[in-house]
């Protein structure tokens, strides 16, 4: 928002939703590279009759889709898809052996045949009756620097840090629960 801010957009909210807008605006496609946190969403570019789906870097944020005869269903629940009629319910046995197997099911699998889970890091984008998904991100595991033990406590201290100043941003009321082992 700040880097924005200094390139001239003028923002109404404080909502993270209208900084998403912007940030389209300034660098197109290629905003969602700059995007941190969790995040599921859908923008419409109406110029472009585009429409963009997109999933956080570690798939906290679930997004579902069905794309069958020309339709694009798109939710945050299976079950918002399932309302409609016109989506058959046949489950996939694949899937199924997957949950049997592991006790959960993969993306982009859902335990529907046709409705699918939008991988962590990755948009769908439907433009000119074509639809495709690509990943704008994956983890680097490559060794940079060796660090000794010290160094990498303190580095690991800045990162907790900061991702803890990060989620008490918010334009919705905030709350923490520590029963997650701290």
């Amino acid at each position: 928002r700040e880097i924005l801010d200094k390139k001239g957009h003028q923002f109404y909210t404080q909502t993270d939703t209208e900084v998403l807008v912007h940030a389209y605006e300034e660098y197109g496609i290629d905003f969602i590279k700059k995007i941190r946190g969790m995040f599921a969403f859908a923008l419409w570019d109406a110029g472009k009759k585009r429409l963009i789906l997109a999933r956080d870097r570690m798939g906290k944020k679930p997004l579902y889709y069905l794309e069958k005869n020309g339709i694009l269903w798109f939710c945050s629940e299976i079950k918002s898809i399932l309302v409609d009629p016109l989506v058959e319910r046949k489950v996939d046995l694949q899937s199924l052996d997957f949950y049997l197997a592991f006790n959960y099911i993969p993306s982009p699998r859902t335990i529907f045949q046709d409705i699918r889970k939008l991988p962590p890091a990755t948009m769908l984008i439907c433009e000119k009756g074509q639809t495709k998904t690509e990943k704008y991100w994956t983890l680097d595991n490559s060794i940079r620097n060796s660090m000794d033990e010290n160094e990498y406590s303190d580095h690991l201290y800045e990162l907790l840090n900061e991702s803890v100043k990060m989620r008490l941003i918010s334009d919705v009321p905030l709350g923490a629960f520590l029963s997650g082992g701290i």
